[in-house]
């Protein structure tokens, strides 16, 4: 027993020798073939392309891999030795025969040396090796790609389609014809790959986005659309028709698909999911109508339908949006909104699901209506509502301090947007607090510390305060360098504040004294901008834009320019409805104002009014 104990013992030791051994030499040769990989590579890039050859062939000779294999053809090529790759080339097809890539590697090299007969020989010797493998037709395919034989690498993929009925290559054709930029066939195996099965849809739309996104001429655009339609006419899958909405909303065409949605929402009976997310895509690029048409969908659906509350909240976000967007102005057009407000909150009650309402509900009554008393209760009551966010009770908090500002109450003002800052130091909403504290200190002419404030919040992550940090710190930083005791600068804070409490004419005058007796002051652009923007609050809007054009006019070069050209563009676009005017305005702060934070907005408008597809 004990003998059969040691020869066991024995056994399994040599086991393990020879499986060490085994190891290391195979690590050995792994190694070593990765050094010579490394070597070969570089013999290559430094146009060696004997030893380059050398190394490769051997490495070819070791594991058969395709790509040492091209590497060396390649050297061969590059050396003009065509007599030993092409028989070379041979070997490996009665080799490794019927692997019709070989086929296509000597094709190439007949190709190279002008002897087009031979290489379209063996092109056609390679197509008619296909067969129902699916992995082998793809290489072939690439092959052809590699060689830019586009034509041979359509060929192969219909050739296989006939062969294998079952096998389409849908995306590898589109593919193809996007590289022959043949939009017409590309789309046609895209669409007719979606016909097959709709779960491609994210693929086909990630592929139609990127050719889309640099569709200069907007050709595709104009492809897509028709190839589309004609595919819901004679398609009755729903696929074709979501695709139809995706295309519209590419294009920025929201009403048209809205249409398609609603019609999509019927056929399908999604209870106005589709026509809500539409809507909230309108409201974000401002067209209210159509954001204003979804939400009412889905209300008009009935209150036991699972978008019916998205549809109430939408169609008051809209409605705000359109107040504080100066596009509705009258207060009793505004009272209405409030009543509706005030109806939707009776309906669902006052919780953290309707917190946003409140806040916006007192937004509108005190700086709107008049009724800053009734929107402080209307916040405080929010802010004691159970299991609400912190950033939403600091945003209650922010508006209640906008509030007590309105009413001349600073210290309030102060304790509350210290509150929401304290709470939220290291988020954009504390900085928010943080800014709005450092204007209310500007206000009471605290300019030094107001500086210093705005300038640790030029470094914030919201682009839009840390813009709006700099703008008044230059404006500080400028106008005590010109004055040292600040007067005029004191003056114009103190307009500023007025405006916010919405005392319009003390405002009007505090800014003329600045005109009267200070009026080669660096001030003169601000005052200006600042009457431009009265006199549209007035509905004054010629007089604004002589006020807003003095500062386009005189004052060119400074930081306020491109505003005032934007505030001008927006009077002749949606007060005056001057569309050539508007669209020249906008014109011109993409060439003269590149740099504007402005840009992008002035750019998407432009080519909304000029009709283009964008």
């Amino acid at each position: 027993m004990t003998r059969n104990k040691s020869n066991l013992a024995k056994i399994f030791r040599h086991i393990i020798f020879v499986f060490t051994v085994v190891l290391v030499l195979g690590n050995g040769i792994v190694h070593g073939q990765s050094t010579d990989n490394q070597l070969a590579f570089e013999y290559f890039n430094s146009n060696e392309f004997d030893k380059a050859a050398e190394l490769y062939k051997k490495l070819y000779e070791a594991n058969r891999s395709k790509m040492y294999f091209n590497y060396y053809i390649r050297c061969l090529v590059e050396l003009e030795e065509y007599k030993k790759a092409e028989k070379y080339i041979k070997k490996q097809i009665r080799r490794d025969s019927p692997d019709p890539a070989f086929y296509v590697e000597l094709g190439a090299l007949y190709k190279k040396q002008h002897k087009n007969d031979n290489a379209t020989k063996q092109y056609e010797e390679a197509l008619e090796l296909i067969s129902n493998d699916r992995t082998t037709t793809i290489q072939l395919a690439n092959a052809f790609l590699y060689k830019q034989e586009y034509e041979y690498a359509e060929k192969t993929y219909l050739t296989a389609r006939e062969k294998n009925k079952r096998e389409k290559f849908h995306l590898e054709l589109a593919n193809i014809y996007s590289i022959k930029r043949d939009s017409e066939k590309m789309l046609d195996e895209y669409l007719g790959l979606l016909e097959s099965s709709s779960k491609h849809m994210k693929t086909v739309q990630n592929r139609l986005q990127y050719l889309l996104s640099r569709d200069e001429d907007k050709k595709l655009s104009s492809l897509i659309r028709t190839a589309l339609l004609r595919y819901v006419q004679k398609s009755r899958k729903t696929v074709f028709s979501e695709m139809l909405v995706w295309l519209f909303l590419q294009e920025k065409k929201f009403s048209a698909a809205m249409r398609q949605a609603i019609a999509l929402d019927k056929r399908l009976g999604e209870a106005g999911k589709r026509p809500v997310a539409i809507s909230k895509i309108a409201l974000d690029n401002d067209d209210y109508d159509v954001a204003m048409k979804g939400f009412e969908y889905a209300v008009k659906l009935g209150r036991d339908m699972p978008f019916y509350s998205k549809g109430h909240f939408g169609k008051l976000n809209t409605m705000y949006r359109k107040v504080t967007h100066n596009m509705i102005r009258t207060p009793k057009e505004i009272a209405v909104i409030e009543e509706s407000y005030l109806k939707t909150l009776d309906e669902f009650g006052t919780n953290s699901i309707t917190i946003n309402l409140l806040k916006d509900l007192a937004h509108l009554q005190a700086f709107y209506l008049e009724k800053p008393e009734e929107a402080v209760a209307l916040l405080e009551k929010a802010i004691k509502i159970p299991r609400i966010l912190p950033r939403t009770v600091a945003e209650c908090k922010i508006e209640l301090a906008d509030i007590m500002l309105l009413n001349g109450n600073v210290w309030d003002a102060t304790l509350y947007y210290g509150q929401a800052e304290k709470a939220n130091t290291e988020n954009p909403i504390g900085h928010l607090a943080k800014f709005k504290k450092a204007k209310l200190a500007f206000y009471t002419g605290q300019f030094e510390w107001a500086k210093a404030q705005l300038d640790v919040l030029k470094a914030s992550t919201s682009k839009l305060i840390s813009n709006d940090a700099f703008e008044v710190s230059q404006l500080i930083a400028d106008n005590l360098a010109m004055d040292s005791t600040g007067v005029a600068l004191r003056l114009y804070a103190d307009s500023e504040l007025l405006l916010l409490q919405h005392k319009d004419s003390l405002a009007f005058i505090k800014l003329d004294s600045i005109l009267s007796f200070h009026s080669s002051h660096s001030l003169v652009d601000e005052v200006y901008f600042r009457k431009g923007e009265l006199m549209e609050k007035r509905g004054k809007f010629d007089e604004a834009i002589i006020f807003l054009k003095k500062v386009v006019d005189e004052f060119s070069w400074d930081i306020l320019a491109d505003d005032a050209l934007l505030k001008m563009a927006e009077i002749y676009h949606y007060q005056k409805e001057d569309t050539e005017a508007a669209m020249e305005l906008y014109k011109r702060i993409l060439l003269e104002y590149p740099s504007s934070i402005h840009v992008i907005k002035s750019r998407k408008r432009f080519r909304k009014l000029r009709g283009d597809n964008i």
